[in-house]
């Protein structure tokens, strides 16, 4: 990791040279930035996801988000749409990664089979 461009230069820094966060990684360097997030119970919750995901990935080559399970339920609108709606706002994020949490089996089977093919990730 390479010193950032403050005077005095600091190995850890959270000013403007670093993009704001972390280590000011060498040119040369592969860095891999991960977004985690779980327990999103609410679309409105995701317009907030996108716009972290598009601004902390701004300027890295390796970005990838997951989701951490409990997503398609529960939530009013899951016990509507049995999470279609949550499928769609993933992939317009887009979340790179998701797997089962406990509220995933709250959906009914078939409609749990739907959503999985109706996800454009990778479900681990």
């Amino acid at each position: 990791m390479g010193l950032c461009s403050c005077s005095p230069p600091r190995a850890f820094c959270t000013d403007a040279c670093s993009g704001g966060y972390g280590r000011v990684a060498e040119k040369s360097a592969c860095t891999l930035r991960i977004i985690a997030v779980n327990d999103v119970y609410e679309l409105t919750n995701l317009p907030r996801l996108q716009t972290l995901v598009a601004k902390e990935g701004r300027g890295f080559a390796n970005v990838i988000t997951t989701l951490a399970g409990d997503f398609l339920a529960p939530s009013l609108l899951s016990s509507l749409d049995a999470g279609r709606g949550m499928m769609k706002c993933l992939n317009m994020v887009p979340v790179d990664l998701v797997c089962f949490g406990n509220h995933e089996s709250d959906v009914p089977y078939s409609k749990l089979v739907r959503r999985v093919e109706e996800y454009e990730g990778v479900w681990l």
